[in-house]
């Protein structure tokens, strides 16, 4: 839960940070930034949590000036980011190779508009030779969402839902790229349906002077808890409540973001040796029952 007081002293009663997360009213300003710099902050200063399946997110970019760039998680903490120039598809899905032999990645999520597909297939062609291939899943981002009456389409419930799991995870101090990304990205609400959509990617590239590609891995990162988890098969009640949107605290024992999950057989990874089983660690539930976190003291994780 939210440390009321202390958010009262650091932002205000009338911040938008106070009124969403403690009042849960809309925000005064009609377009938000989806992500604050506070909680940015925090992110930095978490203490890691890797219990829990490890994700990589492919974000691919052939030549131009965006690059591709790679998000690896292991439970709750980030722990490599890779950022590639002026490589086609065999190029980076060699790189991701290169990445899945060292992490052996429970999923690995590639934007698949564009030159993604290219990689995605590649990656399944070379991990189909050791039975992995359905752990590769592709996020296409235009597509409709799963709650589409609430979201415009699937990026927008994919960066929503980072609302709720930016105050989970434990970041690297040295990607102020992504910072910069997420706090830049605004929200608001569909004309028409009032359904919540983001800023385009063309308006976002514009006001920073580059794609937000650090800030689509990311994004990207989550897919598993974000949309995969709606055909959860459950082996712990703590995994998600009410859709499997959002990890909620059902047992008394805080936010257990990682107990227990197995994807459903349609997704290749229900099988008895891509299981996760049922064992919680040690830290399991103690990030997401703490808003703020102490300061960390060693960074090498």
């Amino acid at each position: 839960p939210i440390h009321i007081e202390r958010a009262y002293k650091i932002y205000g009663e009338d911040s938008d940070f106070f009124r969403v997360k403690v009042k849960g009213v809309p925000p005064l300003a009609e377009h938000s930034s989806l992500i604050t710099p506070e909680q940015m902050f925090e992110a930095h200063i978490r203490e890691p949590n890797k219990t829990g399946p490890t994700v990589l997110s492919i974000d691919p970019a052939r030549y131009g000036d965006d690059p591709t760039v790679m998000l690896l998680r292991q439970g709750m903490t980030f722990t490599k980011r890779v950022s590639l120039r002026s490589m086609d598809t065999m190029q980076v899905a060699k790189v991701a190779m290169d990445i899945i032999d060292e992490a052996e990645p429970d999923f690995i999520c590639v934007d698949t508009i564009g030159i993604g597909s290219g990689v995605a297939d590649k990656l399944r062609v070379d991990l189909a030779k050791r039975g992995w291939k359905n752990r590769v899943h592709d996020v296409v981002v235009g597509e409709k969402a799963e709650d589409f009456q609430k979201f415009y389409n699937r990026r927008a419930e994919l960066f929503w839902g980072l609302r709720t799991y930016v105050d989970l995870v434990s970041l690297p101090e040295d990607n102020d790229t992504l910072d910069e990304e997420l706090t830049s990205i605004k929200y608001g609400w569909d004309q028409r349906d009032a359904r919540i959509k983001l800023q385009s990617k063309d308006e976002i590239k514009r006001n920073l002077g580059r794609s937000p590609n650090d800030a689509d891995a990311f994004a990207i990162n989550f897919y598993p808890e974000i949309v995969l988890s709606k055909t959860v098969v459950h082996t712990s009640a703590n995994y998600f409540a009410s859709g499997g949107l959002y990890p909620r605290n059902r047992g008394g024992t805080g936010h257990e973001p990682h107990v227990g999950l197995q994807i459903a057989d349609a997704f290749g990874v229900g099988r008895s040796n891509d299981s996760f089983g049922d064992t919680t660690g040690d830290t399991a539930g103690v990030v997401g029952s703490k808003r703020y976190s102490p300061l960390r003291t060693n960074n090498n994780f």
